[in-house]
C-alpha cells in the first residue's frame, strides 16, 4: 500500500494493516490468528541457548537434523525427546510472538514489534525444518518486519521482510489457494522498499508490479484480495509512469484504480487513500491531454469533493496547506467545467470555493493575489452570464475589487501575471462604464490596459486582447466626447490586432470580435470624413468575419454592421456594381444559413429573415423581400417573447420602413409604426435602448406626416424627439440626429400647419437647432450635408409671397449657399440635394429673372437625372422637376437658354414620370396632374386628355392604397385639387367629344360612393360563369366595405393599431387580384371599370339629366336623354368666380333673417339668367314637356346652390318650379341605381307600404321642437299604415332595427351637419346620434322612400362638394331610391305642412279606383309631391329661404 500522506497518523494504518489479515484465505487466516500446533508447549522445556540467527547454528546440529529426517531415526526415543523439547520451545516462542502482537494491537508499543521479530526469528531457527508451523511462522516474521520497517523507518527490516515473504511464498506452489495472498504480501513489501529508497531502485518496482499482476490474474473481480491488489498494482503502475513516462502505464493504472473505486464504496476504510491515488492519476493523465472533456471534469470533481468531505468531517486528517490545495483543485476544476458547459451553477460553486480559499489564507499568503485574480475572473464570467440581471452589478463590483487588491499586493514588483490582472481590471472597468456611463471608469480602463500593454511579453497571446480592448475603450470615449484622436487611436490598436491575427492566428476565435470592432470604428470614421472606401473596407472585414466559425449572436452582430454599410452605400448612391456584388454574396449567405437551420432558435431565425428582407430590398428584389417580411412577421407573431422579442421588432420595423421607401406601399409604413410603438412602450424610462427606439419612431412619424399631413402625427414625432434630447448626453450621435429631426419637425409644423393651436416655434429657434447640430458636424462629417440641406429647406419654406421681394431674394440666396456647400461635401453622385438646389435656382430665377439661375437650375436637374438609375423610383420626381423648370421659362428668356435646355419638352417629361413603372403611385399621379395642365397650357388637347385618364386611374389606386376608411379617403380628397375633372371635361368638349366629357365627370366625382358601390357589384352573372370566384369576390367586397365604413378608423390614418386595419391591405390586394381574374373571363373584360356613356344614359329613363360642368376654361350644361346624343348648352355668361360669389351671398342672406329674402331672390335670378334659363330653353327645343321631371347634376360649388328654385321672379314670368319638377342626383350612376327595378315594382299594383315615423320632440341636451307633435298628428291622419318610434322609444338600436323592416321612413327630429367631418353628420335620436356611417352600415334591403324633416340633411361639403357626403346621400346609398332632404336649417313650423302635402299626394290613390297597370302608391311620385308642397308653401307667403330649402334626390 501507499505510505500515509505527510502528517498522517501511522497508527491508523497499523490497524488497517493488521485487520487486512482477516481478508486472506481461510488457511492463512487460521495460521496467522492462532499460533497453536498439534504439539503442546511444555513450560520449562525451552532450550537454554537459543541462537538468534540461523547463521550461528552449529554445523553438527544442522547435520543432526538432516540425519534424523533422512534416516527416519525419529522413532528413536532420544530423537523423539529432542524433537519434543524443540517443539515445546518452538510453541513457547510462537506464543510470545503472538502475545506481543496482541498487546501491540492495543497500545502500539514499538518495543513489542522487537519482541515479535526476535521471538519469531528464534522459533524459525530451531532445528524443526519440517514443522508444519514454519511456513506460517516465516510469514509472521515477514509481516512483523514489514510492520516494524514502516513504524521505525528501517529499510533493513523492509528488505528482510521481502526475503521472508519470498521464503514463505516458495512454500505456496502454483494452484495453491493461499498463493495469491502471499503474492500480495510480497508485492506490498517490495513496493514499500521501493518507496523507502526514494524510488531509485526500479527493480523493486518491477518486482512489485509482477507480483501484483500475478495476483490480479489469479483472482476473480469479486475477490477481496483482487481489490487490494488492483489498488496496489494501480499505484505501482502510476509510480512507473512517473519514473519512465510511459502513457500506457498511466492508462492501465487508472483502469485498475477505477475498478477498485467501484468495490471500495464510500465508507470503506481505504476509500480515502484510494481517492488520493486515483485523483493524482487522473491529474497526471489530464496533464497529458491538456484539455479535459466535460465528462472527465465532472468525474474528477466528484472525487475531489468526496475526498474533501473526508477531510472536513474528520475521517481523514491533513495539513492546512493540503486542504487548501484540494479546495483549489475543486474550484479550478469547476471553473474549467463552466468554460465547457456555460452552466451558471458550476461558476457560482467555483466562486464559492475561491472565496473560501481566500478566507482561509493568512494575510500576506503568497498565493492570495493569484486567488484574488482567479476569483475576479469567475465573477467577470458570472456577470457576463447573468446578462444584466438584478444582482449582476454586484458581481462586477466584487471582480473589480478583487483585481485592485491583487494589484495592491503586486504594486512594488513586476509579477509574471500582473499584466493579466491589469487586463481583467480594464475589461471590468470598461463594462462598468457601459452600465453607469461614468467617464472615470473609461479613463481608468484605458490606463490599466495601457500599463498591461507595457509589461505583457511580446509573444503572449493575450497581448491581442489588450490591444483589442484598448481599441474598444478609445472608441467608446470617442462616442462620448467626439475627440477624433480617440477614434484614430482605436483604429490604430484594432488594425494592429487585425494584422497579428492575419499573420499568426488566422482562425482564432477572438478574431471576429476584432474585425467587428474595427469595422464599427471605420464606419464611424466614414461618418466623419465621408470616404466611401472605408465602407467598402468594413464590408470586406464583415465578409471575412462571416467566414469564421461564429456563434449565432456574433453572426447577427456582423450582419447588422453589414446592413449599416449597405445603407450607407445605398444612400450615397455610390459604386452600384460593388454594392450589387456584396448584396448578392450576403443574400446567398443568409439563404444558406436559413435553409441549413444554422441558428439557435426562432429569435435568431427572425433576425436572419429580417436581414435577408432588408438586403433584398436594397438589391431591388421587392417581391421577394415582401415575401420574407411576411415570414418574419409570422415568426414574430407566434414564437417570440421577452427582451429579444422587442429587439427584433425594432429591426423589422426598420426593414418595413425601408420597403415603404422603395415601394411607397403605405401598408409597410403603417406596420413599421405599429411595431415601433410596441417597442417604445416596452422600453420604459431608464432602458438604454429607449432613446434609439424613440428616434426611430419619430422618423417614421415624420414620413407619415409627409404623406398624410396630420398634425397629431407630427406632434407625436416632436414629443419623441424632445424626450430623446432629455435622455441623451449633448454629443451623443443619436441626440444630434434628434436635434436635427426636431428642427425639421418644427419647420414642417410652421409651414404646413401655420394655424395649428399650441406653441409654434419661430424661424430663429429652428435655425438655432440646425446651427447647433452643425457645430458638432465639422466638414467631412457625412451628416453635415444633410443638416445643411435641411437648413436650406427650412429657409426655403420661409420664403413667403407676402414678404418683400428683396427679403425673399436674401432667403433664397442663403438656401443656395447651404445647398451648394452640402453638394461640395457629398459624393458627386448624390442627387437628392442636387434636385432641391435646382429648385432653389429656379425660384431665384422667378424672383430675379437672372438667366444664369435658370441655366444653373437646368444643369443641376439634368445632372440629377443622369446620376439616377433608370429603375430608381425617384427618377419620376426628377423628370417632373426638370419639366416644371422648363415650363417656368418665359418666352422672352427662351432665346437666352443653352440650346439643349431650350429643346426640353415638359409634356414628354411629365408623361415619362407618370408612366414610370417603379415610381410610387403618388409620384405618378402628381406627375400626371402636372402633365395635364402643362398640356392645357401648350394647347395639346389630345395629350391633356391622355394625362387626365392616366391621372384618374392612378389617383383612384393611390386613394385605395393609402386609406381603408371612407372618412380618411375624404380627408385625402379634400387636399387634392378638384378642378382637374372639370377642366378635363372642358377639354373633351373643346375636342368635340361630349360623351367623353360626361364619362370624365362621372369618373372624377363621387369617388367615395363609387368605391363602396364596387363592393356591392352585381355578382349574379359572374356566379353563373365562375361560382367560386364570385363567392370569394363577394366575401372580399364585404370585408372591404366593413373597413371602409368602420367608425373607429375615423378620419385619421389607419394607426389605431387594430389588426383589421392591416388586414384591409391584404384583402384589398386580394380584391384587385380577383378583379383581374374576372376580367380574364369571356364577357367580363369591363367588370367594375368606369361605365361607358351608353350605360350611364339608361339613368335618364324617366327624364333628362342636366350635368353642369363648372370649369375655369368655360362652363357648360350637358342635357342627357335616354334615346339621343347628349346636347351641349354653353353657359357663356357663367364663371367660377361668379358661382363662388353666389354661394357667399346666399350664406349671408340665409343668416340675415327675413330681411335676407331679397338677397336670396337675387341669387335665384342670377342662377336663372346664367345657367337655368339657357338650359330650359334647350329643353323646350328638345320638346321636353312642361311639368315633367328633370334631374340636375351640378359640379363644384354650384351644388351648394338651389338650382331647383331658380327663376326670374318677376310678374307674369314662370319660375323653374312652375315649369319642371326638379330632382338632384350626385351622379348618373347613383340615379341609374335608384331607377333599377327591384322587388315590389314587379308585384301587382295594390301595394300599400307601411311608413315608419321617428318623432323626437325632446332630445336630451337639444332644443325642444314643438312642431314635431303637430307633424306626427298630420302624418298619422294622412298615411294609412304608420308605425311610430316616439321620444324615448326612438333609440339608436330600435331605429336601425325598424329601418330594416320598413321600406318608407319619415324622420322628424334634429339634424346636425359636421363641417369638419361630414361622416359625423347625424340625426339626433333619444340615446345617441344616427350618423352617416350608421346609415351606410345598416344595409336596408327594402328601402324605397325617406323623408328627412330635419335641418341640414342634404347640405353639401364646401371642401369636397362633388363627393356629396350628407345624410340624404347616405340613405340613398343604403338603398332608399327617393329621398327628401333639406339644404339648410329648416323652420320647425314648415315640417308639418310640407309633410302633410307630400303624403297627401303620395297616398292620393288610396281608397280610389285605379287603372290597370297603375301603382297604388309609388315612391317615384315624391319629387312631384314635394314640388306641389313647396309651391303651396311659397304661395302661402312664407319667406323664400324657407321653401327653397326642401329638395328631392333620386328616382
Amino acid at each position: 500500500m501507499d505510505p500515509p500522506p505527510t502528517g498522517e497518523n501511522p497508527d491508523s494504518n497499523v490497524k488497517s494493516e493488521l485487520a487486512d489479515i482477516e481478508i486472506y484465505s481461510p488457511g492463512v487466516r487460521r495460521a496467522l490468528s492462532t499460533g497453536n500446533d498439534t504439539a503442546r508447549v511444555v513450560p520449562g522445556e525451552v532450550p537454554e541457548k537459543i541462537t538468534l540467527s540461523h547463521h550461528t547454528q552449529s554445523k553438527s546440529e544442522s547435520r543432526l537434523d538432516e540425519e534424523i529426517y533422512e534416516t527416519g531415526a525419529e522413532h528413536n526415543e532420544v530423537v523423539r525427546g529432542h524433537i519434543r523439547r524443540l517443539s515445546a520451545q518452538f510453541a513457547e516462542l510462537c506464543s510470545v510472538a503472538r502475545g506481543a502482537q496482541v498487546r501491540f494491537m492495543k497500545n502500539r508499543d514499538i518495543s513489542l514489534l522487537d519482541i515479535m521479530v526476535e521471538s519469531t526469528l528464534k522459533a524459525l531457527h530451531l532445528p524443526l525444518p519440517r514443522h508444519a508451523r514454519r511456513r506460517v511462522l516465516t510469514l509472521n516474521l515477514a509481516t512483523s518486519l514489514n510492520l516494524r520497517s514502516r513504524f521505525v523507518k528501517n529499510m533493513q527490516d523492509s528488505e528482510r521482510s521481502v526475503v521472508y515473504y519470498k521464503a514463505s511464498l516458495s512454500q505456496y506452489q502454483a494452484g495453491d489457494p493461499e498463493r495469491p495472498a502471499m503474492l500480495t504480501f510480497v508485492g506490498e513489501a517490495i513496493q514499500n522498499i521501493y518507496r523507502g529508497h526514494g524510488g531509485i531502485h526500479s527493480s523493486y518496482l518491477e518486482d512489485a508490479i509482477n507480483f501484483h499482476r500475478e495476483v490480479v490474474l489469479l483472482q476473480p473481480l469479486d475477490n477481496p484480495v483482487r481489490a487490494r491488489t488492483s489498488y496496489n498494482l494501480g499505484s505501482c503502475l502510476q509510480m512507473r509512469y512517473m519514473l519512465k513516462g510511459n502513457a500506457s502505464d498511466l492508462n492501465e493504472a487508472i483502469q485498475y484504480l477505477r475498478e477498485v473505486e467501484v468495490l471500495w464504496v464510500p465508507g470503506h476504510n481505504n476509500r480515502g487513500p484510494l481517492l488520493q491515488t486515483l485523483t493524482r492519476a487522473l491529474e497526471l493523465q489530464y496533464g497529458q491531454q491538456r484539455k479535459l472533456s466535460a465528462l472527465e471534469l465532472e468525474e474528477i470533481i466528484k472525487y475531489y469533493k468526496e475526498e474533501l468531505q473526508l477531510y472536513t468531517t474528520g475521517i481523514m486528517h491533513v495539513s492546512a496547506d493540503t486542504l487548501l490545495s484540494l479546495i483549489q483543485k475543486v474550484a479550478t476544476s469547476l471553473f474549467e467545467l463552466f468554460k465547457k458547459q456555460q452552466n451558471l451553477s458550476h461558476l457560482q460553486e467555483a466562486t464559492k470555493y475561491f472565496r473560501e480559499i481566500i478566507s482561509m489564507m493568512n494575510p500576506g499568503h503568497q498565493s492570495e493575489p493569484q486567488m484574488l485574480t482567479t476569483l475576479g475572473g469567475c465573477l467577470q464570467h458570472q456577470y457576463d452570464l447573468k446578462g444584466g440581471a438584478q444582482d449582476s452589478d454586484s458581481d462586477l463590483e466584487e471582480a473589480i475589487q478583487c483585481h485592485l487588491k491583487a494589484l495592491n499586493v503586486w504594486q512594488s514588483e513586476i509579477h509574471h501575471n500582473k499584466w493579466a490582472v491589469l487586463l481583467n481590471l480594464g475589461v471590468c472597468l470598461e463594462e462598468r462604464y457601459v452600465n453607469l456611463n461614468q467617464l472615470q471608469d473609461l479613463e481608468d480602463a484605458i490606463k490599466s490596459l495601457k500599463e498591461a500593454l507595457q509589461i505583457v511579453p511580446i509573444y503572449q497571446h493575450e497581448r491581442l486582447s489588450i490591444l483589442h480592448h484598448l481599441g474598444t475603450c478609445h472608441n467608446k470615449r470617442y462616442i462620448l466626447q467626439y475627440q477624433i484622436q480617440d477614434l484614430e487611436q482605436a483604429i490604430q490598436y484594432l488594425k494592429e490586432v487585425q494584422a497579428l491575427y492575419s499573420e499568426d492566428h488566422p482562425h482564432d476565435s477572438q478574431k471576429s470580435l476584432t474585425l467587428h470592432s474595427l469595422g464599427s470604428c471605420l464606419l464611424l470614421q466614414y461618418e466623419q470624413d465621408g470616404q466611401i472606401q472605408r465602407v467598402k473596407d468594413v464590408i470586406g472585414f464583415v465578409q471575412e468575419e462571416l467566414n469564421l466559425p461564429l456563434k449565432t449572436s456574433d453572426k447577427i452582430s456582423a450582419l447588422q454592421l453589414l446592413s449599416d454599410c449597405f445603407s450607407a452605400l445605398f444612400v450615397a448612391n455610390s459604386d452600384s456594381e460593388f454594392l450589387e456584388q456584396s448584396l448578392t454574396e450576403a443574400i446567398i449567405y443568409l439563404k444558406d444559413t436559413i435553409a441549413s437551420h444554422s441558428y439557435d432558435d426562432d429569435y435568431h431565425k427572425a433576425v436572419f429573415l429580417n436581414h435577408l428582407t432588408r438586403f433584398l430590398c436594397y438589391k431591388g428584389n421587392l417581391e421577394e423581400a415582401d415575401s420574407f417580411s411576411r415570414e418574419v412577421i409570422e415568426v414574430l407573431a407566434h414564437q417570440l417573447s421577452g427582451g429579444n422579442f422587442y429587439h427584433v421588432i425594432n429591426d423589422i420595423a426598420g426593414t418595413l420602413n425601408q420597403l415603404y421607401q422603395r415601394t411607397d406601399k403605405f401598408q409597410y409604413l403603417e406596420e413599421a409604426i405599429l411595431y415601433q410603438k410596441e417597442v417604445v412602450s416596452s422600453y420604459q424610462s431608464g432602458n438604454p435602448s429607449r432613446p434609439g427606439a424613440l428616434y426611430n419612431l419619430s422618423v417614421y412619424l415624420i414620413q407619415l406626416t409627409q404623406e398624410q399631413s396630420r398634425l397629431q402625427d407630427l406632434t407625436e414625432a416632436i414629443n419623441c424627439l424632445e424626450e430623446v434630447l432629455i435622455l441623451l448626453p449633448i454629443k451623443d450621435h443619436t441626440r444630434l440626429r434628434a436635434l436635427e429631426g426636431l428642427a425639421f419637425c418644427l419647420d414642417m409644423k410652421m409651414y404646413q400647419f401655420p394655424y395649428a393651436s399650441g406653441k409654434l416655434s419661430s424661424s430663429e429657434i429652428i435655425t438655432g437647432y440646425y446651427q447647433e447640430a452643425l457645430n458638432y458636424q465639422p466638414p467631412g462629417n457625412p451628416r453635415r450635408p444633410q443638416t445643411l440641406s435641411n437648413l436650406g429647406t427650412h429657409l426655403y419654406h420661409c420664403i413667403d409671397s407676402a414678404s418683400p421681394r428683396q427679403q425673399n431674394i436674401q432667403r433664397v440666396d442663403r438656401c443656395i449657399q447651404y445647398f451648394e456647400e452640402a453638394l461640395q461635401l457629398m459624393s458627386p453622385s448624390y442627387v437628392q440635394d442636387m434636385t432641391i438646389l435646382a429648385g432653389c435656382f429656379h425660384l431665384r430665377y422667378i424672383l430675379k429673372g437672372d438667366i444664369y439661375d435658370i441655366n444653373r437650375a437646368f444643369q443641376l436637374a439634368t445632372k440629377a437625372i443622369q446620376h439616377t438609375p433608370s429603375d430608381h423610383p425617384s427618377l419620376a420626381r426628377r423628370w417632373e422637376l426638370l419639366a416644371l423648370i422648363r415650363q417656368g421659362v418665359s418666352k422672352r428668356a427662351e432665346d437666352l437658354l443653352i440650346p439643349s435646355y431650350k429643346n426640353i419638352d415638359p409634356n414628354r417629361l411629365f408623361q415619362q414620370a407618370a408612366k414610370h413603372p417603379l415610381a410610387s403611385v403618388k409620384d405618378r399621379f402628381m406627375a400626371a396632374f402636372s402633365w395635364f395642365f402643362s398640356a392645357l397650357l401648350s394647347g395639346q388637347l389630345e395629350s391633356s386628355l391622355a394625362a387626365y385618364e392616366t391621372y384618374i386611374e392612378l389617383f383612384d389606386q393611390w386613394l385605395l392604397i393609402k386609406a381603408p376608411s371612407m372618412r380618411y379617403r375624404h380627408v385625402i380628397i379634400s387636399g387634392v385639387p378638384q378642378e382637374i375633372a372639370f377642366d378635363a371635361a372642358a377639354c373633351a368638349i373643346e375636342a368635340g367629344d361630349i360623351i367623353k366629357a360626361v364619362e370624365y365627370l362621372e369618373q372624377g366625382r363621387t369617388l367615395l360612393w363609387s368605391h363602396l358601390e364596387h363592393y356591392h357589384a352585381p355578382f349574379e352573372l359572374l356566379h353563373e360563369a365562375d361560382p367560386a370566384l364570385a363567392n370569394e369576390l363577394k366575401v372580399c367586397g364585404y370585408q372591404l366595405e366593413s373597413s371602409a365604413i368602420s367608425k373607429h378608423l375615423s378620419n385619421s390614418p389607419p394607426l389605431s393599431m387594430d389588426h383589421e386595419v392591416y388586414k384591409y391591405r391584404e384583402i384589398s390586394e386580394r380584391w384587385n387580384a380577383l378583379v383581374s381574374q374576372v376580367r380574364q373571363l369571356d364577357g367580363f373584360t369591363k367588370f367594375l371599370k368606369a361605365p361607358a356613356f351608353s350605360v350611364l344614359q339608361q339613368a335618364c329613363f324617366n327624364g333628362p339629366v342636366i350635368v353642369i360642368n363648372m370649369s375655369s376654361r368655360h362652363c357648360d350644361a350637358i342635357i342627357i336623354q335616354k334615346d339621343s346624343d347628349p346636347t351641349l348648352v354653353p353657359l357663356t355668361g357663367t364663371h367660377l368666380d361668379d358661382i363662388a360669389n353666389l354661394v357667399t351671398r346666399l350664406s349671408c342672406a340665409l343668416n340675415s333673417g327675413p330681411g335676407g329674402s331679397a338677397w336670396i331672390i337675387g341669387v335665384l335670378r342670377s342662377l336663372w339668367d346664367d345657367i337655368v334659363e339657357p338650359v330650359v330653353q334647350k329643353l323646350q327645343e328638345l320638346k321636353v314637356p312642361l311639368r315633367s321631371r328633370i334631374w340636375w347634376c351640378p359640379t363644384s360649388n354650384l351644388g351648394l346652390l338651389p338650382i331647383h328654385a331658380a327663376g326670374p321672379y318677376r310678374r307674369n314670368r314662370l319660375n323653374l318650379p312652375d315649369m319642371y319638377i326638379s330632382s338632384y342626383t350626385s351622379s348618373l350612376s347613383a340615379l341609374l341605381k335608384a331607377n333599377t327595378i327591384f322587388g315590389r315594382e314587379k308585384l301587382s299594383s295594390p301595394y300599400l307600404p307601411r311608413v315608419l315615423m321617428i318623432a323626437q320632440p325632446e332630445t336630451p341636451a337639444q332644443v325642444k321642437i314643438p312642431s314635431v307633435l303637430d307633424e306626427l298628428e298630420r302624418v298619422q291622419q294622412t298615411v294609412p299604415s304608420l308605425d311610430t318610434l316616439f321620444g324615448e322609444k326612438a333609440t339608436h338600436e330600435a331605429v336601425v332595427s325598424a329601418l330594416r323592416a320598413h321600406s318608407w321612413v319619415h324622420f322628424s327630429c334634429h339634424g346636425v351637419q359636421q363641417i369638419d367631418d361630414p361622416f359625423k353628420s347625424c340625426l339626433k335620436l333619444h340615446d345617441r346620434p344616427l350618423n352617416v356611417l350608421d346609415i351606410i352600415e345598416a344595409r336596408l334591403p327594402h328601402a324605397e322612400f325617406a323623408f328627412l324633416s330635419a335641418c341640414h340633411t342634404a347640405t353639401g361639403d364646401k371642401k369636397t362638394p362633388d363627393e356629396k357626403i350628407h345624410l340624404a346621400a347616405g340613405l340613398q346609398f343604403a338603398g332608399f331610391r327617393s329621398v327628401i332632404g333639406t339644404m339648410y336649417a329648416m323652420a320647425d313650423i314648415d315640417g308639418p305642412q310640407v309633410a302633410e302635402a307630400v303624403y297627401k299626394h303620395l297616398f292620393r290613390r288610396v281608397g280610389n279606383e285605379i287603372s290597370e297597370g297603375d301603382i297604388l302608391v309609388d315612391y317615384r311620385d315624391a319629387a312631384e309631391a314635394l314640388n306641389i308642397a313647396t309651391r303651396a308653401l311659397r304661395d302661402s307667403g312664407v319667406p323664400v329661404g324657407r321653401w327653397i330649402n326642401f329638395i328631392h334626390i333620386g328616382a
